[in-house]
């Protein structure tokens, strides 16, 4: 158990750490958030109906420049109980999952490829302060911000929060935030802005249906290709935001599963954010959940992006998986459309010793590669017709197409035994 570590002001050293990471220091976990954990504790006696009191254990502290990445950090909890008026800002109270020792800036620590789960603070009762990116907060438990106070979220999911004593604002499940980019609030979760200073507020969405979204009195908000559900953003406030892309939709048109996932064609989200602000913390990363982070050549609004290649295998055909498709692949006009650097891999299971074929032409001065079972099928360029790449089919047979060079290709519904597969839509 790592030491208590002072923090603001008033009572000092009542709430222990599992964990300290020091200034500049990276924690990462080799095996992944899956199977890592760093467990704190609730309070062992006194505490109150969350857990928060005496012999309550926080799972982190991070200092200034610290790291960590790959872990779920679940059961984190602070020392001092919260059954009345709220108790002084300080280490004792604040960020029951992770306390981190800046809240922004150049020296704010960054938590990153994370679950924080079930943690209980006053403020913050998952985080209070520090830069997350691509993290899971659900199911934790606190005041002002039962998720999060205090921090930068960049690719998070917010879900599943438990509010504890209610105020005017109605417990917000992230109070205080800096910076809101590529996120996904659940049902029911809530904003308050509660600060002055500017917030970013970018491809992003807003699942509450009962006013959580408030911005900070009197001061407007630009919220760029962000959704929000009816009703999410707070009566009064409306005229306070202003929406550049995305908007406003109906339940029904903005369904995501329980891990947040957007629901193909239920969700106005899909392809709904904007490339050209998605923010560098994000760049070249997975979406929250470890899944691609574009596809169909547009990110998606919020934190998890839909996964196409289920659509492109069944625009393709009966027995076909798409394993990879590039990011900018797209389905147009009844193919598959790849430019100049860009993949695709699928697997089309076929009885053996069938005759079948790959279809596709190339429009333009590139090239297109096909790859069967790890060998060359067939190099293709211009065409005025669809070419039919034949074969002779072993069961399962692995596909790979790369385009190159000027132009397009377009991949047509493969050729199955009976002639082209009819596909009814």
């Amino acid at each position: 158990m790592g030491l208590a570590t002072p923090y603001g002001s008033g009572s000092e050293g009542l709430t222990p750490n599992r964990v300290v990471v020091s200034e500049g220091v990276t924690l990462v976990a080799d095996e992944g958030r899956d199977v890592t954990f760093i467990r704190g504790q609730a309070a062992t006696s006194g505490g109150d109906e969350y857990g928060r009191g005496p012999g309550a254990v926080r799972s982190v502290f991070l200092e200034n420049k610290a790291r960590l990445t790959g872990f779920t950090v679940v059961d984190g909890t602070v020392a001092t109980p919260c059954t009345g008026t709220i108790p002084s800002d300080n280490g004792d109270s604040s960020g029951g999952g992770i306390l981190c020792r800046t809240a922004a800036g150049l020296n704010a620590p960054t938590v990153e490829d994370c679950v924080i789960t079930n943690c209980a603070g006053v403020r913050g009762g998952g985080a209070l302060g520090g830069t997350f990116v691509n993290c899971v907060f659900v199911g934790n438990k606190g005041r002002m911000g039962s998720a999060a106070r205090d921090v930068s979220l960049f690719g998070c999911v917010i879900r599943d929060s438990v509010p504890t004593i209610g105020d005017s604002r109605g417990d917000p499940g992230v109070e205080a935030p800096k910076r809101i980019e590529g996120c996904t609030f659940g049902p029911g979760e809530k904003m308050y802005e509660y600060t002055a200073a500017p917030l970013t507020l970018v491809n992003s969405v807003f699942l509450d249906t009962n006013g959580g979204i408030q911005p900070y009195t009197n001061k407007p908000l630009v919220a760029s290709n962000c959704f929000f559900a009816v009703g999410a953003i707070r009566s009064g406030s409306e005229g306070m935001i202003t929406l550049v892309g995305g908007g406003i939709r109906e339940p029904d048109e903005l369904r995501f599963d329980g891990e947040m996932r957007p629901v193909y064609g239920a969700c106005a989200a899909i392809n709904g954010g904007s490339n050209a602000i998605q923010p560098p913390e994000l760049a070249g990363k997975t979406d929250a959940l470890g899944g691609q982070r574009i596809y169909h050549a547009t990110i998606d609004s919020g934190a998890v992006e839909f996964d196409y290649r289920p659509v492109f295998a069944a625009a393709l055909g009966t027995g076909v998986t798409v394993g990879f498709a590039s990011p900018e692949v797209i389905w147009s006009d009844g193919a598959l459309r790849l430019t100049d650097g860009l993949a695709l891999t699928a697997n089309w299971t076929v009885a053996p010793d069938k005759r079948v074929a790959a279809r596709a032409q190339v429009t333009g001065a590139g090239t297109l590669a096909v790859g069967l079972n790890g060998l060359p099928l067939a190099e293709l360029t211009e065409t005025s017709t669809v070419a039919e790449l034949k074969f002779r089919s072993t069961g399962d047979n692995a596909l790979a197409f790369a385009f190159a060079g000027e132009g397009t290709c377009a991949i047509y519904p493969f050729k199955g035994p009976q002639g082209v597969l009819l596909i009814v839509r």
